[in-house]
């Protein structure tokens, strides 16, 4: 069990931090909390899967085997931590000695191509004691052998080292290991390097971003049906009473809502429609549209919110995100354009909300649009083609460099190969 830090008000999912806890047995097997269906309220608890939902999880095991049994308590999800708990069990538990490493401030979701990366780990030692210069960082951009550097302490349990600057089109892996005294060595992850961490390679640029503090275009169409609940963009007037929200997502103040008014706010018929202006895509590399939205029906009948984008200015359509039932809480999603459409000068994107008939009451909210692409476009020093920065490759070893040009060997003549120093192989 834990404490967790104040949501987000409204926010589909009440979570900021989120905790499993992970007990395996002597075998290797891993035992899964209690867990419930939030969509299935009738439906028994199982204990098949990790709870991202509670903040108090329990596993149960009937007649446990003999041995050694592992209770792990690991971060799944910390953008507030570090997160105290509190941990109870039937059985004593007993710490023995072992060394852990995490990383404290997060792990990069990606890397900037020509730019070192800072990884900073804890390193701590659990009834055991950390050999001293033992915390290093091993790395390879080009699925061959890793790499390794030192670790520079920097206190409280706490180490650093760079990531070399990637070059366009590299794979950058990695993984931390360190030595206890008592347990021996130690890797995160806890199966390096089978396994390993990494991140892509790319420039993020936004393509299109609307907050809708200001009017960029956007229009709204509502068809002959509807008697009430049209889209508007505003503050929201609303105290929350008919499902409706009280605050925009991401608090800038306004957001697009449906029949804006407090009391009776809802659409009746439909559908009402916003449609964006149209937004050139033509040069984007892979975007990816993200947005908050925000559903709510109490009926759980065929009323539903429907997003749809067009490549040709409107002329035909194609649904990509659809919403049924009472959701009630902003709940972001993104979808890739390339999924739907092609990427043309006259995208467009729009949103259709419906109560048809009108039987139920029908909230509906959008707000925070963003077009984003990635690419990796960086012009870097990589003759040998081995997706590391030739200066890399000379301080790791990788390459050398006989006349300190900065230029690896086998990039240069068989003069220069032929004059590394002596005691150098290749």
């Amino acid at each position: 069990a834990w404490d967790d830090v104040p949501a987000t008000p409204n926010v589909l999912g009440s979570l900021v931090n989120d905790l499993d806890l992970i007990v395996t047995d002597p075998m290797g097997v891993q035992h899964f909390p209690w867990t419930l269906d939030p969509s299935n309220p009738g439906v028994a608890a199982v204990k098949t899967q990790a709870d991202h939902v509670n903040n108090i999880e329990q596993v149960q095991v009937t007649s446990p085997m003999a041995g050694v049994w592992t209770v792990e308590i690991f971060g799944f999800d910390l953008p507030s931590g570090p997160q105290v708990y509190s941990l109870g069990s039937s059985h004593s538990l007993t710490v023995g000695p072992f060394v852990q490493i995490s990383y404290v401030n997060g792990l990069p979701q990606s890397i900037a191509p020509g730019s070192a990366t800072t990884i900073t780990a804890e390193v701590v030692g659990v009834s055991d004691t950390v050999v001293a210069g033992s915390p290093r960082l091993f790395f390879r951009y080009d699925g061959g052998s890793f790499l390794s550097v030192p670790m520079a302490s920097i206190g409280g349990d706490q180490y650093q080292a760079d990531l070399p600057p990637p070059v366009c089109g590299a794979t950058p892996e990695y993984y931390v290991r360190a030595e206890g005294v008592a347990s021996g060595l130690v890797t995160n992850p806890a199966d390096a390097p089978t396994s390993f961490l990494d991140a892509p390679v790319e420039e993020l640029s936004i393509d299109f971003a609307d907050d809708f503090e200001s009017d960029l275009g956007w229009t709204v169409t509502n068809d002959a049906s509807l008697t009430d609940g049209g889209w508007v963009r505003g503050v929201p007037a609303g105290d929350g009473d008919r499902s409706d929200p009280i605050v925009d997502f991401d608090g800038s103040g306004q957001c697009w809502l449906t029949d804006n008014v407090a009391g009776n706010s809802d659409v009746d018929g439909g559908p009402t429609t916003i449609t964006s202006p149209i937004i050139d895509l033509s040069a984007a590399s892979d975007p990816v549209v993200s947005y908050a939205r925000w559903f709510a029906n109490d009926d759980f009948d065929i009323d539903n919110l429907t997003v749809e984008f067009s490549d040709n200015g409107g002329g035909s359509w194609t649904a990509v995100d659809t919403v049924s039932g009472d959701t009630s809480g902003w709940a972001t999603h993104s979808e890739r354009v390339l999924d739907a459409v092609s990427l043309t000068s006259q995208f467009r994107m729009r949103v259709i909300v419906t109560d048809n008939p009108n039987d139920s009451v029908t909230e509906a909210a959008f707000d925070a649009v963003s077009i984003q692409s990635t690419a990796c476009s960086a012009s870097l020093s990589d003759c040998n083609g081995n997706l590391i920065l030739d200066s890399d490759d000379i301080s790791s070893g990788r390459s050398f460099d006989a006349n300190s040009n900065g230029v690896p060997d086998e990039c240069e003549s068989i003069g220069f190969i032929n004059k590394r120093p002596s005691g150098q192989n290749p």
